[in-house]
């Protein structure tokens, strides 16, 4: 079992709401000075660059023994608002030592992708690198190594309230 676990959600899709904008939501299993200065740090104009720069290069993410990114194209801030108070992220969020959400974050043209975001984290880390898609079967992970996970989730059409 992982001892620390860092989750970031990035969801990559056009924000209907705000034109070219994506929800982040991030939480840890342990304390996280990176997480728990992002909403100060990024309240005015955030930007998606900004915010996986301050998360993933801070040294809190190289101690984990796994980040994890999921891309959720489709996904809008408004599907988050109307989760659950006891759906599973909601409960995850609330119970975690550290995590945010940013609604409304800028996207900026000519951004890495999320995999190259995670072969940078990986590189930087000395983790070993995982991308696959959500339901996919074969990837390995491997005891006693640190990984970074990225996950890309199938589009989400219409209200995504039911998933979570």
């Amino acid at each position: 079992m992982l001892r620390q676990t860092l989750a970031l959600a990035t969801f990559l899709p056009i924000a209907f709401a705000f034109s070219d904008t994506v929800p982040i939501v991030a939480w840890s299993s342990h304390k996280s000075s990176a997480l728990d200065v992002l909403p100060s740090a990024h309240k005015t104009s955030p930007h998606a660059g900004a915010v996986f720069e301050s998360i993933l290069f801070d040294d809190d993410a190289c101690s984990n023994d796994a980040v994890v990114l999921v891309d959720q194209p489709g996904l809008h801030a408004s599907d988050l608002r109307t989760l659950s108070p006891t759906s599973p992220l909601t409960t995850l969020l609330h119970n975690s030592p550290s995590s945010v959400q940013l609604p409304y974050v800028k996207r900026a043209e000519g951004a890495p992708s999320i995999q190259d975001i995670a072969e940078l984290v990986s590189k930087r880390c000395g983790s070993r690198a995982l991308n696959f898609m959500a339901g996919q079967g074969g990837v390995t992970y491997e005891k006693g190594s640190k990984h970074v996970m990225c996950v890309s989730m199938p589009h989400l059409e219409g209200d995504a309230t039911h998933i979570y």
